[in-house]
């Protein structure tokens, strides 16, 4: 017998003993298609919302500079108060400034101010808001984008037991919602300890 030809009836088997192909498209590839489209969908909307954040009311109420600079100003400074025992945990160890430029939830520290919902409108009131100044504790000042010592004009004051926001030396004054002001209260202080660990005592 012809060895080539029985070679070819052997690869000639019935189309029924082959393996099936295998599907391009199976449910648990659809499954899995479609459960990672939505988890992209809703990350692009939680992106989309937090960067379109309603600022309807605090726009009007820094005006264009001040809102302009906490957005985006830099450098980011926290006036350090002039009695230790403000925050017990720290030593100071220079007066002035504090540089927050670096640290990190400043992205979230911006949104703050800026985030309409963040604050009780119904609350908005005239108020005496001290000027910039290291004795003013727990007012806590935070300035953005400025360099010259003697400028206030892209400075806010925060009242950390109180929440009461607003611009040093000013009169309007409007209250942060009592679910934000333990945080911003929390971060300045952390913002404080952070910045004092990594300086230098003076000579």
């Amino acid at each position: 017998m012809d060895q080539s030809k029985e070679a070819s009836t052997d690869n000639a088997a019935p189309a029924a003993q082959w393996p099936a192909p295998p599907r391009l498209v199976s449910p648990r590839g659809c499954l899995y298609a479609v459960l990672g489209l939505g988890f992209s969908v809703a990350m692009a909307l939680a992106i989309v919302r937090s960067r379109s954040m309603p600022t309807e009311h605090t726009d009007p109420f820094w005006g264009p500079e001040v809102s302009q600079a906490i957005r985006v100003g830099r450098p980011v400074e926290l006036l350090r108060p002039e009695d230790s025992q403000a925050v017990p945990e720290l030593d100071f160890y220079h007066e002035g400034w504090i540089d927050l430029t670096e640290l990190r939830d400043l992205g979230y520290f911006r949104r703050t101010f800026l985030a309409d919902n963040n604050f009780d409108w119904l609350q908005a009131r005239e108020l005496e808001i001290p000027p910039a100044e290291a004795t003013r504790w727990p007012w806590a000042f935070v300035r953005f984008g400025q360099f010259d010592d003697e400028a206030d004009g892209t400075t806010i004051a925060i009242h950390l037991d109180e929440g009461w926001v607003g611009k040093p030396g000013g009169k309007r004054a409007i209250r942060l919602t009592q679910s934000v002001l333990p945080r911003i209260a929390y971060r300045l202080r952390l913002f404080a300890k952070v910045a004092n660990e990594t300086a230098e005592p003076a000579q």
